[in-house]
């Protein structure tokens, strides 16, 4: 009777370590159920929520300056914050160098006061530029306008 009792306690071992390995795929396996539930769930609401939003735009508006043509070569003197057409007629050459303007009559320290341009356009240009001795420009006038 021993032998048999021992078979049959070791058979029983047998079946409670296969039930507990069995236990755990089963939990497991309850696990990954769920977090494929919680993924579909997100997903849906994705969907949704891509819906709600299908016909969603925005418009933005950028304002860009651009030139106006002129009869007469002109002069743009390029200082940032400055759109204004600075000088026209003009009768320096055309050029990118910004340094170049140091040299111009229009906006040397004898000059005469420039044409089509606002005091904000004027004091932001003068801000820019500096004269022989290197000293920056200012912009005094007692007038309420520019000539």
């Amino acid at each position: 009777h021993t032998k048999y009792f021992n078979e049959m306690f070791d058979v029983k071992r047998q079946i409670d370590r296969e039930m507990l390995n069995l236990l755990a795929q089963y939990q497991g396996q309850m696990q990954h159920e769920e977090e494929i539930r919680k993924a579909q769930k997100e997903l849906e609401a994705a969907k949704q929520e891509k819906q709600l939003f299908k016909h969603f735009e925005t418009k933005q508006v950028v304002l860009k300056w651009t030139s106006k043509p002129t009869d007469k070569h002109n002069t743009l003197c390029g200082a940032q914050g400055c759109y204004s057409n600075c000088h026209s007629p003009c009768v320096m050459p055309k050029t990118f160098d910004k340094h170049i303007f140091k040299q111009c009559t229009a906006f040397g320290p004898n000059s005469k006061p420039l044409s089509n341009l606002t005091h904000a356009d004027l004091s932001v240009m003068l801000s820019h530029m500096t004269d022989a001795q290197g000293n920056v420009r200012t912009y005094q006038d007692s007038s309420d306008t520019v000539a």
